[in-house]
């Protein structure tokens, strides 16, 4: 099974959409830096 998923960030007002099985690792990987397309910012 897998989740689709929408996250935001304030600071530059951008969406990020992504699909990923294991959901809280993800979101946790994209909060602190572990994804290219999101490591600009840390507020997701």
């Amino acid at each position: 099974m897998f989740y689709v998923y929408i996250i935001y960030s304030i600071s530059i007002d951008q969406y990020y959409i992504g699909y990923k099985a294991n959901l809280i690792d993800r979101l946790y990987r994209h909060c602190n830096s572990g994804s290219k397309a999101t490591k600009k910012v840390k507020d997701w």
